[in-house]
């Protein structure tokens, strides 16, 4: 896993991972030549790159030497409303078959429609580790459901699901909270991911 890891943490110690996989699930017009992005964010220095099974296909050659996360989950279109719940759509196997560092997965404890992602997230952790791919998971306590009286994304709640997420040896639980949009922190094997 280290050697997969380092794909992403050059000599300094430190990462920019640029986030490309929203448009397997909602409209991105900003990503509409990914080819150009790729190339681009690769010329200025990104150190990874979070992405679908797709775009790692058909663009291997323009990601370099970059680290690849390949986004495990979804399954869901925008364009329903309600959204219908996200499924595992990958496994470590198909994240090796396309050349990819690591796999990331949503978590949404608490989450009416949604909270199977943590037994998804368990299987896929404990797969990913006979292939030594490690997994990160995006947690979201309740998901991006609204309950009436409760904080969803109070400190409390953030740092539960971040726990939660960390339990299946998920190696960066990616958390959201308030003030901290996108933040993501957990210590393993001596590095950070900030």
């Amino acid at each position: 896993m280290k050697r997969r890891m380092n794909n992403f943490f050059k000599k300094d110690g430190k990462s920019f991972v640029l986030a490309m996989d929203h448009a397997a699930m909602m409209p991105s017009p900003d990503l509409k030549d990914p080819g150009h992005v790729i190339r681009e964010a690769v010329a200025g220095g990104a150190d990874g790159f979070l992405t679908t099974y797709g775009i790692i296909k058909a663009f291997q050659n323009d990601f370099g030497n970059a680290g690849i996360i390949m986004r495990a989950d979804g399954g869901i279109s925008a364009l329903r409303k309600p959204m219908n719940p996200l499924s595992l759509l990958y496994t470590p196997e198909d994240a090796v078959r396309v050349g990819a560092d690591a796999m990331l997965c949503m978590g949404y404890p608490g989450s009416t429609d949604n909270e199977h992602t943590l037994e998804y997230l368990a299987n896929l952790c404990a797969e990913a580790e006979k292939l030594n791919i490690p997994v990160g998971a995006e947690m979201l306590p309740y998901g991006f459901e609204k309950h009436e009286g409760i904080d969803t994304r109070s400190v409390e709640n953030m740092s539960f699901a971040c726990r939660q997420g960390a339990d299946p040896d998920a190696w960066t639980p990616r958390q959201w909270c308030a003030g901290c949009r996108g933040s993501r922190r957990k210590k393993r094997g001596g590095q950070r991911w900030w």
